[in-house]
């Protein structure tokens, strides 16, 4: 009965339902469950809050006209549009409704699928009963994937299957999976930067030491590099993309107006400090792990993560202080760490220092968990928190 507990109540309490299932992601009903919540959450959008990514994306579908894919793909290799995945996914959708909200509602199915897949293999190399420290690793790792993240229909695309197609091509070493990873630039831009250094570390492999004291460098560097420094590297690279759309993007991304804008929000203000603490733990907790390196427990395969993760990091905090969408690029970086860790846990449940540090990571996350928390509200109301599926439906 337990097994099916939460897709019985899921049409009498979805979010009771989504909890229930979040418990025990390995179980099938459960992981239907969970998919089935990410497309609720997507479809309960209000598109009320004009600041929202997902209120632009609603202008944005509402104002769009189906299109034949080869137009699009035309369109893309003239340098009109950035990346063809919202144009297609538009352009489908559109063909038979103009409602937004099932527009978000299929971003969070096709998201959540992957989602799921993500989670479930970060947690199936932890063979053991799930205590506090993997349920604290889990929440992290849930954070960077939360379904509050729709609302950036490329980006959470992207970020899913990317990160999913990563492990099963850099990780479980299987190649057809470099086709998930290489048309990720396809849905964002942005991640060709990634698809390169990934397929790079599949076949040069960097001991985690070689990058070690660089990352801790750029890990500091991260709190104090602001975006003028990437203004004069944009432009020249920007000599040789020849996508004008994406060309455009970025530079406005670069200009010192744009972060001086954002800058303006209390909420960009609140995740800048969110930042730095993070940076901060994630500097102890490396130099933890480079001290008692010798007396930790690694097998070849966690220390294969460690050398993955090390490598991604230094993308990110390389990266993370371009703009204020420079973080993504810590985000795919950040689940291969989490695996790492639940592997390092893995093989030194005993370690009492390192539980700790583990046990720490959710309240040194309180920003980033009280911002999910916050926008959850501000983008769906409060009513799928309370009421029955055929009242958030209907």
């Amino acid at each position: 009965m337990p097994n099916i507990l939460a897709l019985i109540l899921f049409p009498i309490y979805p979010f009771l339902s989504f909890l229930i299932a979040c418990t025990n992601l390995r179980n099938r009903t459960n992981g239907l469950v969970f998919i089935l919540f990410y497309g609720l959450f997507g479809y309960c959008h209000t598109f009320a809050d004009m600041r929202t990514d997902s209120f632009r994306k609603f202008e944005a579908f509402q104002s769009s006209i189906p299109e034949s894919a080869s137009d699009i793909l035309d369109r893309f290799f003239n340098g009109e549009i950035m990346d063809v995945y919202e144009s297609l996914l538009f352009s489908f959708l559109r063909s038979f409704t103009d409602n937004p909200h099932i527009m978000m509602m299929v971003v969070g199915l096709i998201s959540g699928f992957f989602i799921l897949k993500i989670l479930r293999r970060i947690l199936s190399d932890y063979r053991g009963r799930a205590d506090i420290v993997v349920f604290a690793l889990a929440l992290v790792s849930f954070l960077v994937l939360s379904p509050i993240h729709i609302g950036g229909i490329r980006n959470i695309t992207a970020l899913s299957i990317f990160t999913y197609s990563t492990i099963r091509f850099l990780i479980d070493r299987r190649s057809v999976w470099i086709l998930g990873v290489v048309i990720t630039p396809l849905i964002h831009f942005s991640f060709v930067v990634y698809v390169v250094v990934v397929i790079i570390a599949r076949f040069v492999k960097i001991d985690w030491k070689l990058l070690y004291w660089p990352l801790i460098f750029m890990c500091a560097a991260s709190m104090f590099i602001d975006t003028s420094t990437w203004a004069d590297i944009v432009g020249e690279v920007g000599q040789y993309v020849d996508n004008e759309s994406i060309v455009n993007r970025v530079e406005v991304y670069a200009d010192d107006e744009t972060t001086e804008d954002f800058s303006k929000s209390i909420t960009t203000k609140i995740m800048a400090v969110q930042r730095y603490v993070m940076a901060v733990f994630m500097i102890l907790l490396l130099s933890f792990i480079k001290r008692n390196r010798h007396r930790l427990t690694f097998d070849g395969y966690t220390k294969y993560l460690l050398d993955v993760s090390i490598t991604l990091l230094f993308l990110g905090y390389t990266m993370s202080s371009f703009s204020v969408v420079g973080s993504r690029y810590l985000n795919v970086a950040m689940l291969l760490f989490y695996m790492f860790c639940v592997n390092l846990y893995r093989q030194n449940t005993d370690n009492r220092s390192l539980r700790h540090y583990f046990l720490a990571m959710p309240v040194v996350q309180v920003g980033n968990i009280a911002w999910m928390l916050y926008n959850s509200y501000s983008v769906t109301g409060a009513d799928i928190y309370f009421l029955p599926l055929p009242f958030l439906v209907l």
